[in-house]
């Protein structure tokens, strides 16, 4: 909790800050801007909206030139928000200046505009190079520098704010927090963060060409050295705040009574997972059959695996099941499978002849491979069919139930066409007694 003296100090500040905006000068000047941002942002998108209505149904031939071209141009309306608020400010002040109206916010608002005019410049440039794919970067990167290069501006502009920031809030371990602090530790962890984020794209495009038949082992690098990076921010982050080893320690202490009272499943599935991307076990793109569920595993992280099923299903996996339980792997060493088709004959039907058929039938099958070549076992007399299994060996395994269902088609056809009986099961009645009294009179 905050000090008395640090709630008192906060307390005046803001009644400063009240009586600096009770001045009518103030107010006017601070109502011009507000206009002005708001003009300077949305006229643009009336005027744009404006000339996409006036286009709409004409023909009009797409720009010529190369790619970057067409983007560059789609780039430059980024430009037209801080450049129309710079042109209304400097009018204002313009028109200030002939009232005899004071003028000092709305020249301080010029360089906050410039800034604005500069991270649009930059953003600019990216979307005109990149296209599309410097959205992320935008979002994560330049759009965070901006507000928070924005907000310290703001700060520092602002009468007794910088006051406020230095003033302690509460003590940690006996450690006084102020929101300078705060800020300078958010800073510090976003900046790890970022880096972490920038590391696994960069490893994932170097790594992903020279092992791009390992996918596991990119994911496991790639896995690893973001959440190492983040340690290393948190690390850092203590550091900024002014946390000593000792008390490191301490709070090491308290994390291990929370973990034996209530996050054993948490810390059980991060290390099953980290087990998980050294030992490659389970890898993405893999196909695991999973309590007869078959599926492709999609995304392994530390602590939930994410499995695609063929239905487009996705399930949410602890770790720790694919350590503790039997998982079926058809592409642990190698993706080629055999696969059993069971079908039964009457027992008038030639054992040689449906051989012969039913070894047609899976060599016109588009995936069923050749080496190794298909085969007919006979595996028995049942009661009232000849039972053979079908086994065919393939290259897919996720389409095992489409290859399944294709081979029972063309059986069928095929037995049709030789006149080969598929029998169902026959059963004989034997009436011994008393059945005369049934006859019709």
């Amino acid at each position: 909790m905050p000090t008395d003296s640090s709630l008192q100090l906060l307390i005046t500040q803001i009644d400063i800050f009240l009586i600096f905006l009770a001045r009518p000068l103030v107010q006017r000047q601070i109502v011009a801007v507000m206009v002005i941002l708001i003009a300077g942002w949305y006229l643009p998108e009336i005027g744009q909206s404006w000339l996409r209505k006036r286009e709409r149904g004409r023909h009009t031939a797409a720009v010529d030139g190369p790619a970057w071209w067409r983007r560059g141009l789609a780039a430059i309306e980024h430009l037209y928000s801080p450049l129309l608020t710079l042109i209304l400010v400097q009018l204002t002040i313009w028109l200030f200046i002939r009232l005899n109206y004071p003028v000092g916010i709305l020249h301080n608002s010029i360089y906050l505009i410039l800034i604005w005019l500069a991270y649009r410049l930059v953003l600019m440039g990216m979307y005109a190079y990149f296209g599309p794919a410097a959205r992320p970067y935008h979002r994560w990167i330049l759009l965070p520098v901006f507000m928070t290069v924005l907000g310290v501006l703001l700060v520092l502009n602002t009468v007794g704010l910088n006051l406020v920031i230095d003033a302690p809030l509460f003590t940690i371990f006996g450690t006084t927090v102020t929101l300078r602090v705060i800020f300078f530790a958010l800073v510090v962890l976003y900046c790890f963060v970022v880096a972490a984020w920038i590391t696994e794209i960069l490893l994932y495009r170097v790594l992903n060409p020279r092992l791009g038949h390992e996918p596991g082992v990119v994911n496991a690098v790639t896995t690893i050295s973001r959440y190492f990076i983040f340690l290393l921010g948190v690390v850092a982050v203590l550091q900024v705040v002014g946390l000593d080893p000792s008390t490191l320690a301490l709070i090491g202490g308290g994390l291990s009574v929370g973990i034996g009272f209530g996050l054993q499943q948490i810390v059980a599935d991060f290390i099953s997972g980290l087990i998980l991307l050294l030992e490659q076990a389970v890898r993405p793109g893999d196909v695991i059959d999973l309590n007869g569920e078959i599926g492709v595993v999609d995304k392994l992280s530390t602590r939930a695996t994410t499995v695609r099923t063929i239905d487009n299903v996705e399930l949410i996996i602890p770790n720790q099941t694919f350590l503790t339980n039997q998982i079926t792997t058809f592409t642990k060493t190698e993706t080629k499978v055999r696969m059993m088709v069971p079908l039964g004959v009457s027992y008038n039907s030639n054992p040689k002849q449906v051989r012969q058929i039913a070894l047609q039938t899976a060599a016109r099958h588009g995936l069923v491979l050749s080496d190794p070549e298909p085969m007919l076992l006979f595996r028995g007399f049942g009661d009232s069919s000849l039972n053979f299994d079908l086994a065919v060996w393939i290259d897919q395994p996720s389409r095992r139930p489409r290859v399944r269902s294709d081979l029972y088609y063309m059986l069928w056809d095929a037995f049709v066409e030789h006149s080969i009986e598929i029998p169902f099961p026959q059963r004989d009645l034997n009436l011994r007694t008393g059945w005369e009294h049934l006859r019709p009179t």
